[in-house]
Formats: C-alpha cells, structure tokens, sequence
C-alpha cells in the first residue's frame, strides 16, 4: 500500500511553468544549478538557459585541494557549445596558469558576452583580443599585481563600463589616451 502511494505521487516541480522554474535556477550558485539537473527531466538541460555564470566568489569556498575540480569545472561548462550568455563573472586562485585564464576568456567572449567580470589573485597580463569583442558593455578587472599596456587598438564600440583594480599600467600617458578615446 505504502509503495502504491509513492509511484502515485504527483512531480510538484515538474509541473511548474518553465519561466517560474529558469527563474528559481537563476537565483542559485552555478554549482548549484547545475545539480538541479538531476531534480526532474524537465530540469535537466535548464542550467543551460541561463545567461549570467557568476563563479567570482567560488574559488573563496575552495580549498587549494579542489582547485583543480573548480578548473575542470570551468573547462568543461566553456566547452559546452550549447550555453550562450551574456555575463560571465571569474576570479581565480593564485595557482592557475595564464594560458588556462587566457583560454577561458576567448571561450566566453566568443559568446557574444555582454559584461566580463575577471578577478586574478597573481599577476596576470590581459590579451588583446579582449578589448576587439563587439558586444562587450561592461569589462572589470581586478588584478593583484596585475601589469598592462593597452593594444594599439581598441574595438569595444558597445563598451559603457571599463574598470580596472589593483593594476599598473606600463605606459600610463598612453594607455590613458586610449582609455579616454573610448570615452569621448
């Protein structure tokens, strides 16, 4: 009889609407959307309609010990060709290598992203090629130690917030025509 209840139960979250159910995800920590995957077949692929990934404040709940899951992590949610969203939000350990960071940020800008958030707790020297994305409205970036110079050139035309912290510049009369070229 007991048994016979159970497999009557009805599925509460399954028979949510859709947009209720992207907007509960959309609340939770990406780890933790993800996981919701297992919940329902109707939940199963929902991570992937989010459009913010915010993994800023991850790496300060990990030990050093699960940096490498957290990598693999961002890695593998990257490579899904699947995702499209417009905010990506990433600070990183001091143990991660600039090649990885350097293919993360080419991986999320190749999506049409909107806003980058990047946060490097070593020195860290930015790519050209993030200040050539299109779509890009907002870029902040806080860098300990982090040293720069400015590409010759700048594309970033739909670009309303530009933020640097804990930077120096290499060639700051420069570098701050450029940056004022984008202002005005």
């Amino acid at each position: 009889m007991e048994r016979n209840l159970r497999v009557g139960r009805l599925d509460r979250l399954s028979s949510l609407p859709i947009k209720l159910i992207l907007n509960i995800v959309k609340l939770l920590p990406i780890q933790e959307a993800v996981r919701t995957s297992v919940l329902s077949s109707k939940w199963r692929r929902l991570f992937s309609l989010l459009s913010t990934f915010d993994l800023y404040d991850v790496v300060d709940e990990l030990s050093p010990e699960n940096y490498e899951n957290f990598f693999t992590f961002v890695d593998k949610l990257l490579s899904n060709s699947q995702l499209d969203f417009e905010i990506f939000k990433l600070s990183t350990p001091g143990d991660v290598d600039s090649l990885r960071i350097d293919r993360w940020l080419a991986k999320s800008l190749n999506r049409c992203l909107k806003e980058l958030v990047l946060g490097c707790r070593n020195p860290y020297l930015l790519p050209a090629f993030v200040f050539c994305c299109q779509t890009l409205t907002s870029l902040k970036f806080d860098i300990s130690g982090g040293n720069m110079s400015l590409p010759a050139s700048i594309t970033v035309p739909s670009l309303n917030v530009l933020e640097f912290r804990n930077f120096v510049f290499l060639d700051v009369c420069s570098d701050l025509k450029k940056i004022s070229s984008l202002i005005f």
